[in-house]
């Protein structure tokens, strides 16, 4: 996808964007991705054996950006993070995570989606292993209750679909702050409320400063990056990080320093009862392979 520039676009162009934005808040996305290739010019429904065909809805709306949180087919927590939309592109990044056990998060897919009127739109979704996979399709509709699901056919011969169902969490609504992201964060908030010291001896852990700068440990990399706010009402920070393994440690991005991009939110999970750093991120590595890094990682 290319970006739309804008230079002759009126100045309160941006003012008209941010309230399409917020708008957004209130509708919820029905969507579904496909095997690479796949897709066609109407909005799919789908099943886990079958694809219906539905008209694309008329109107002009945009999807929603910020912290959604659900389950995949298993019935494993999942989170999404929905970046905002460029100021004059005509797409939005997104990144999918699910629970792997023990509040460890693995990343499963990136892409970037556009709408058009409200049909929801992909072709560049890629999984954990770096595949690229072709067409996501939705569409936006106004209802109560902002929600989502999205199908996930691994290869063009699967009967089969991998499930998400996703809620626009009620976490987005708090404006970001990068004092509230300054701390230290471990699995120790959990065992010793209160503790408040940097955990020195056991993964995952972070460190956030004042002004946004990370370091920490994370599935066997060793970190450092920065935070920052993105949106002064929507509580989502954009993530730069580099990862490289630890000593005598196998990195879960490879054994090369490698820049990861993303999309970072402190919330409080569902069924949880302290805070914690959820991220999401991919990068480009060694061969052009895609690369990606996910985690969450509570606040002492």
């Amino acid at each position: 996808m290319t970006n739309q520039n804008s230079g002759d676009q009126p100045k309160d162009m941006e003012k008209l964007v941010k309230n399409t934005l917020k708008f957004t808040a209130l509708l919820p996305i029905y969507a579904t991705l496909f095997s690479c290739g796949g897709g066609g010019p109407a909005t799919p429904r789908v099943d886990q054996t079958t694809v219906e065909h539905v008209p694309v809805r008329a109107g002009s709306q945009r999807a929603a950006d910020g912290v959604w949180f659900g389950s995949n087919g298993q019935g494993s927590p999942a989170f999404a993070l929905v970046a905002p939309l460029g100021m004059w592109t005509d797409y939005t990044q997104f990144f999918f995570a699910d629970n792997a056990g023990a509040d460890s998060y693995l990343a499963t897919y990136s892409g970037y989606l556009t709408l058009n009127n409200n049909a929801i739109e992909s072709t560049n979704v890629i999984d954990l292993n770096g595949i690229l996979c072709h067409g996501m399709r939705g569409y936006a509709d106004a209802s109560n209750t902002l929600s989502s699901e999205f199908y996930i056919r691994r290869n063009s011969t699967a009967t089969t679909m991998s499930k998400y169902r996703l809620t626009y969490s009620v976490e987005n609504n708090r404006p970001p702050r990068l004092d509230d992201l300054h701390g230290n964060y471990s699995r120790k908030a959990r065992t010793l409320p209160g503790y408040g010291a940097y955990d020195t001896s056991t993964a995952p852990r972070l460190a956030i400063d004042s002004k946004g700068g990370l370091v920490g440990e994370l599935r066997g990399c060793i970190l450092h990056g920065d935070l920052n706010i993105m949106d002064p009402e929507k509580n989502l920070y954009s993530l730069n990080l580099y990862a490289k393994p630890d000593i005598g440690g196998i990195c879960a991005v490879g054994a090369d320093e490698v820049n990861l991009t993303g999309l970072a939110s402190l919330v409080t999970l569902p069924n949880d009862n302290v805070q914690s750093l959820i991220f999401s991120t991919n990068g480009v590595g060694r061969g052009g392979k895609t690369l990606m890094l996910a985690g969450s990682v509570p606040k002492q």
